[in-house]
């Protein structure tokens, strides 16, 4: 069930064998959060915002964070703000829903109806129908059918907790899954039909002639998106996964100026854009119907992002099993920076800045300042000094590790609010181990034994 690892962005990556959690802030979260007794996993929701310089491991910490998630059982969605438009809810809904496996949570919720209807026997495999399951099994499919539509009707359409639009639009996709295409899909269904519908669960625009053709409402907007997000998380918990974790990285490209643009907007609705034509092509992934381009974000569109933040933290007990980490530079987070940054949306900054502040690392407090999380762990920056050496040249000479950790151990000391001292230790390690920084790789000449681009940013 877990998204797809993100693609590698053009940073600097550290080897998976340099991980360093310093403070343990990472393995806390994840025992508090998402443990067995986890809050999230138990069924609550919360925001966190991670908030460091350049360098300060932002990157880093999502990635791991997100990788605890998928081992507890969550369903994990990495968000790059500078490569995918954010904006209103429809927007947050296609980044999420760009790499959910459908088939697969379709499968477990079937798994879980079939068991509640009383039926035993193994899950359902890959590519395996309802009718040959029970086939299989000695059951007779007809009345097993019939019970199946009451059971999936009774859950997804007549739920209070389930828009009944996108209810309905996951009754017919697990029909499709479960009971065959070309079955449910109606006269010319099969295929095309089931990737019509995975248009639309994905939040991609169908033509209102094949939205009624598939008995679908029209597709996901802005005044939608919050509430088919909340019916999405009630879909993952009823296919008995404890819920889902979405990390929002590259908030950098809110602080760009916005220059106006002719073009057609990010989010594939220009002005003037009518629908699709009937039984084009299909795009299965939002990502196909997005712009390629790098977002711009207008005034406008960081407001939107920012109202929508702000409904997240006031809908929070209505978003079972959800947790969104930010990563955030120091200038959005900054409260003097009335231009770009959260101070420039009163009604989010004061829900952002509730908590009270301490200089102290406050490991449950909402907001993850980086900086505090490096300076009560003096011993992470060593670590991770260390284990860059050995990543990236294992076999140096012992005067050459030495220079390394001792440039390291100078950039700690040195005061600098714009780049982070973490990105300068580690650029003064490469700098003394003679390897060079390439645009997404730290490692040198030498591909060292163990060597992962895993992800994780610094």
């Amino acid at each position: 069930m877990d998204a797809e690892p993100a693609a590698p962005r053009a940073r600097p990556l550290l080897p998976a064998a340099a991980h360093v959690d310093p403070a343990g802030q990472s393995a806390f979260l994840r025992e508090r959060l998402l443990g067995p007794s986890g809050f999230v996993t138990s069924g609550g929701a919360k925001i966190k915002v991670v908030v460091g310089a350049t360098g300060a491991g932002k990157t880093h910490f999502l990635d791991a964070l997100l990788r605890a998630a998928a081992a507890e059982g969550f369903v994990a969605a990495a968000v790059d703000a500078s490569e995918r438009a954010l904006g209103t809810f429809d927007l947050l809904y296609q980044a999420v829903a760009a790499d959910l496996d459908l088939e697969g949570l379709a499968r477990r919720f079937a798994d879980r109806v079939v068991r509640d209807l009383g039926y035993a026997g193994p899950p359902l495999v890959a590519g395996q129908t309802l009718a040959a399951w029970a086939g299989e099994q000695g059951h007779d499919p007809v009345p097993l059918r019939a019970r199946w539509e009451e059971a999936v009707h009774r859950r997804l359409v007549a739920n209070a907790d389930v828009d009944v639009a996108y209810g309905l639009g996951l009754q017919r996709w697990c029909d499709v899954v479960l009971w065959g295409g070309a079955e449910a899909g109606g006269p010319g269904g099969g295929a095309p039909s089931a990737g019509l519908l995975e248009l639309w669960l994905r939040g991609g625009r169908v033509a209102v002639r094949d939205c009624n053709r598939l008995r679908l409402r029209r597709s996901l907007d802005r005044t939608t998106g919050r509430f088919w997000l909340r019916s999405l998380l009630h879909f993952i918990r009823m296919a008995r996964l404890p819920g889902l974790v979405a990390a929002v990285d590259g908030l950098e490209a809110l602080e760009e100026d916005a220059r106006p643009r002719r073009a057609r907007d990010t989010a594939g609705r220009g002005d003037g854009a009518g629908d699709p034509p009937p039984g084009g092509a299909v795009a299965l992934r939002p990502s196909e119907v997005v712009s390629s381009g790098r977002p711009r974000y207008t005034k406008q569109r960081r407001d939107d992002f920012y109202e929508c933040l702000r409904s997240l933290i006031d809908d929070m007990g209505l978003l079972p099993g959800f947790l969104l980490v930010v990563g955030v530079p120091t200038g959005i987070a900054d409260p003097d920076n009335v231009r770009t940054g959260f101070a420039s949306y009163p009604a989010l900054a004061s829900r952002l800045h509730s908590e009270v502040e301490t200089v102290e690392l406050n490991r449950f407090a909402d907001e993850i300042v980086l900086e505090r999380v490096w300076a009560a762990d003096p011993d992470a920056g060593r670590t991770l000094a260390g284990r860059l050496v050995d990543a990236v040249a294992p076999g140096a000479p012992s005067g050459v590790r030495e220079r390394a950790l001792a440039a390291a151990r100078a950039q700690w000391a040195v005061r600098d609010v714009a780049v982070s001292a973490v990105r300068r230790s580690v650029l003064a390690v490469l700098g003394a181990a003679g390897a060079e920084e390439r645009p997404g790789d730290v490692r040198g000449g030498a591909d060292p034994a163990g060597w992962e681009a895993s992800g994780d940013g610094i």
